[in-house]
């Protein structure tokens, strides 16, 4: 199995989350996921997974309170 790989990252609006867009990709296996980090505890949440491709961030809302991703 190949090692998961950061695709892309971007700071929310407001500076207080980090999106992260996280990939798998090899020659028998692709599926990504996408993560919001909150900067000022530390936590993760997931947003979305999908153990058959890769998804892609598109950004945040303006207003920081979601993120938009296909």
């Amino acid at each position: 199995m190949e090692e998961p790989q950061i695709g892309a990252f971007t700071f929310s609006p407001d500076d207080a989350s980090l999106l992260a867009f996280v990939s798998v990709v090899g020659p028998d296996n692709e599926h990504g996921a996408v993560y919001v980090l909150d900067l000022k505890t530390g936590a993760f949440k997931t947003v979305a997974t999908n153990p058959s491709w890769v998804l892609h961030m598109k950004g945040w809302s303006e207003d920081s309170s979601g993120v938009y991703y296909e």
